[in-house]
């Protein structure tokens, strides 16, 4: 069928349920029905449908788009910082949004029901139907109700919002002056009863053995993949029978591009400095300070490095995740382009036609990624209190969040068992930005991958027309890009919009139409919780101050994941359960990952592993060695 046919026959099929004249006993089946309507449309003259069609069409796009700012405008309201519920406790897990973001998800909210109203008018004019017509009820009825929502939002805007602002910052400066609240302690996060340890250190797949019964040899390399930064290779290492026990990732970085710009070294770099000075590439540098503090199993460990001076290249031995990357996920089957017409029609439901990555895994990602950005951003994961952060720390921006640099590893052992844990990794781009940084911000701006760089990241700024908005890459920079991952694997694509859409890149900062991705499709909307979908939009604000804290994400995420309150329990009680429980593996719930090609235990024999006779065993199996492997 036909579009415009498809879309007439729903709309006309709709309003007839609504006036109780289909559907019901006594009255024609649905099927029926939608023929008479198919047919009622095919009799249409042909200048009645070209004018008709599009209009229907255009209706169905203004609903989702009114839905969708008004599902936002009401998710900040009365939220705002300084409102008469704000207490203003005295931290970070107590995040608002100021009043401005209130006052602008409202003006987007009016403009968008302005447009509804006139394209239910549009829709109306072009029917011609009668008064009694259950089309011309139903389109009437809801006419009415945008249109005094619009007039009642306009007058609230133009008498009450000023008011409001005004009452919000007498406020704030009243509480500023007052000594803040303590801080009321984060509770502590409900946790299941972790496997007995199995001699291993962390989260690391090694299977351990009584080395004095063993002679272990390293197999190598095989090449996993190759990008910018240089390659990746597999090493593995067998026991005296033969069976694989330890597994390590060699990645070969190519540093030339870098070698001479200090911004990228930990004490300037060597091209300036000469390779006499202790001096190591910020990627390096970022590892080493996060590895082994606790909470950093969200990161990919660091086992050891060679900084090849000569060669202006370095090697980076780091831990195997089994299960590839978040974008070869979003492959098994989960991506958009795959889903029939849901890219085409994002105001349509074509869940009958998708592949959703299940919701809990997607809050286990949120809840590693948020680890992680704790993390860097204050040395520890601990939440309870305002001292547990080193006050020396150098906060860590990452500044190439995406779907490629975040890994599936083996699972935690203390939450989420049954799925793969998210790991942050490929810390090239990243810079160190110690307390009171006296370095001008538009200095440490750069442009990584497109569509996945924080505004506040873009050089492209300085030359547009919104430079007030060049602050400081902060802890915020790290939390827009756990949104953009987030966003990708809820969307089921690799941008914020089909690329052929929009080739040269979809944000601009310029644009303020553009400068935060779309809604999410209707599919996804009517899959994945409110609570989700809202959180993950509020990390991807356009200006810093309305994104929320790492400490407000990681309590939401622990209040939409507790197996203690069904009613907010947003992870179908998976949190907690073993990693056998039928709920990761079956219906909504199981998660499609690639197979572990070279599982510990394994004989190597049985995993076709060859050998890449590369001449540098020696080498890097002494490295590996150092580190007691």
């Amino acid at each position: 069928m036909h579009l415009y046919a498809r879309l007439y026959v729903d709309l006309e099929l709709e309003a007839l349920q609504l006036s109780g004249s289909v559907g019901l006993p006594g009255t024609p089946n649905l099927e029926t029905t939608r023929e008479q309507l198919l047919g009622r449309w095919k009799d249409l003259p042909f200048p009645r449908q070209v004018e008709l069609g599009p209009r229907i069409l255009d209706l169905r796009k203004a609903f989702k788009d009114y839905r969708d700012t008004e599902r936002q405008f009401n998710y900040v309201a009365a939220r705002y910082r300084g409102a008469p519920d704000d207490f203003m406790q005295d931290s970070e897990a107590d995040w608002r949004p100021g009043f401005g973001l209130f006052d602008e998800k409202a003006a987007k909210c009016l403009t968008e029901a302005r447009k509804m109203a006139a394209s239910v008018q549009a829709v109306m004019t072009s029917r011609n139907a009668g008064p009694e017509d259950p089309g011309t009820v139903a389109l009437k009825s809801l006419w009415e109700k945008v249109d005094t929502f619009a007039q009642d939002l306009a007058n609230d805007r133009r008498t009450q919002h000023p008011e409001m602002k005004k009452a919000a910052d007498t406020r704030m400066a009243q509480l500023d002056r007052q000594e803040k609240r303590p801080m009321t302690p984060e509770p502590e996060e409900p946790i299941c009863e972790a496997e007995p340890p199995t001699g291993t250190d962390g989260d690391t797949d090694v299977e351990m053995t009584d080395t004095d019964e063993i002679e272990p040899a390293w197999h190598g390399r095989l090449e996993l993949g190759r990008g910018s930064y240089g390659a990746a290779y597999l090493w593995l290492k067998t026991d005296a029978r033969g069976k694989i026990r330890e597994r390590v990732v060699q990645k070969v970085c190519e540093l030339t591009n870098m070698w001479s710009k200090n911004v990228w070294w930990s004490n300037g770099a060597p091209g300036n400095m000469g390779i006499g000075r202790q001096t190591v590439p910020n990627e390096i540098r970022a590892h080493l300070a996060l590895r082994r503090k606790p909470g950093s199993e969200s990161v990919v460990e660091l086992l050891n490095y060679n900084l090849r001076y000569a060669d202006k290249a370095a090697d980076l031995y780091l831990e195997f995740c089994p299960f590839g990357d978040a974008y070869e996920l979003l492959k098994q089957g989960y991506h958009s382009k795959s889903h029939g017409d849901r890219d085409k029609y994002d105001f349509e439901d074509h869940r009958s036609e998708c592949k959703f990555i299940p919701e809990p895994f997607c809050w286990s990602a949120f809840q590693s990624l948020v680890l992680a950005g704790l993390l860097m951003a204050n040395g520890t994961t601990d939440t309870s209190s305002p001292n547990a952060a080193d006050p020396e720390w150098r906060l860590i921006v990452h500044r190439d969040l995406k779907l490629d640099n975040v890994f599936l590893g083996i699972p935690a052992r203390d939450r989420f068992r049954g799925y793969p844990q998210l790991k942050v990794a490929d810390f090239g781009g990243a810079i160190f930005i110690p307390p009171n940084d006296s370095r001008p911000p538009e200095d440490l701006m750069t442009l990584a991958t497109k569509d996945h760089s924080a505004p506040e990241m873009d050089c492209a700024l300085r030359y547009g027309r919104r430079d007030e908005l060049i602050v400081p890459q902060s802890s915020k920079t790290n939390v827009w890009g756990i949104g953009i991952i987030l966003y990708r694997l809820l969307s089921g694509r690799h941008g914020p919009v089909h690329p052929s859409s929009f080739p040269a890149g979809y944000f601009q900062w310029a644009l303020p139409s553009r400068r935060e991705p779309p809604d999410f499709d209707e599919s996804t909307r009517l899959f994945y919780s409110d609570d989700l979908l809202n959180l993950v939009l509020a990390c991807l604000r356009y200006d810093d101050r309305d994104r929320p804290t790492l400490e407000y994400l990681i309590r939401e995420v622990r209040r939409c994941t507790n197996p203690h309150s069904p009613e907010e329990d947003r992870a179908a009680g998976l949190k907690n359960r073993r990693e056998n429980d039928e709920g990761y593996e079956v219906g909504r719930w199981g998660l499609n990952v690639r197979r572990d090609g070279w599982r510990v235990g394994l004989a190597l024999g049985e995993v076709g592993f060859v050998s890449g006779g590369t001449g540098e065993k020696g080498d890097v199996a002494a490295k590996l060695f150092e580190m007691g492997l």
